[in-house]
């Protein structure tokens, strides 16, 4: 059984598996944001701008951080279903030539 077919089979797991596909994208983009924001601190006036520029530093330098984690648990529930999938499928051969 490959890939392919799991994913015929299951369509939720699909959708998962093009959810972590297209969540590598916004690494990069959260990590643009985050430099932009840090080289716009430079330009703020007041200590208020300031704070508000750090803060948002921190958030969207973190973020990818998260966004990787959650792609890595995307990943892993895909490839354990596929293994029960593959593992299922070996068992019923096998019974089946027992029979």
């Amino acid at each position: 059984m490959t890939i392919t077919d799991l994913l015929k089979q299951n369509r939720k797991q699909f959708i998962f598996y093009m959810i972590g596909a297209f969540l590598t994208t916004l690494n990069g983009l959260f990590s643009t944001f985050a430099l932009s924001n840090a080289f716009g601190i430079i330009e703020e006036a007041d200590w208020n701008g300031i704070r508000t520029r750090i803060l948002l530093v921190v958030i969207f330098a973190f973020t990818p951080i998260f966004v990787q984690m959650l792609i890595r648990f995307l990943r892993m529930r895909i490839h354990e279903r596929h293994l029960d999938s593959s593992q299922n499928l070996s068992v019923s051969k096998d019974h089946e030539s027992y029979v």
